[in-house]
């Protein structure tokens, strides 16, 4: 097992499923909602998968990707990046500084224990991650 090397990562559209783990017809849902998402609130948001992380730490992954990527208007921060690891089954989001106020502490433990967490265990990948943007959009929207 090598080191995962983030140089190797470009994407070029919000959702990169590089694991191939979206099911079909969700890619699309996915993306409209996060072009919504920034039509209405200028936030910026990708969503990522990859077969694995090759011992790389999901946080660090993740941080990285984010900061490569430049995820969010910069003066304001307002960036999300959800990167799934399917083979290490890992996920994590990642906020910009502009949106932590708005996805507190509580909300971000919730989208975990009852929407990434018990849809990841079943293979749901599409819909808890439609679900997880949902609530984003919604979130922030009213913010």
């Amino acid at each position: 097992m090598g080191k995962f090397n983030i140089d190797k990562i470009d994407i070029q559209q919000n959702v990169s499923d590089f694991a191939a783990i979206i099911e079909p017809g969700f890619e699309q849902k996915i993306h409209d909602v996060i072009v919504d998402i920034e039509a209405r609130t200028t936030a910026e948001v990708a969503v990522i998968t990859l077969d694995t992380l090759e011992g790389m730490s999901i946080d660090e992954a993740a941080n990285k990707l984010f900061n490569k990527f430049g995820i969010g208007k910069k003066i304001i921060n307002n960036g999300v990046l959800l990167l799934i690891s399917s083979r290490d089954g890992q996920f994590r989001f990642e906020l910009g500084y502009g949106l932590e106020d708005m996805i507190d502490e509580k909300m971000r433990k919730a989208l975990i224990e009852k929407i990434m967490g018990p849809e990841f265990k079943r293979e749901h990948f599409g819909p808890a991650i439609l679900k997880f943007l949902k609530k984003v959009r919604s979130r922030i929207s009213r913010s």
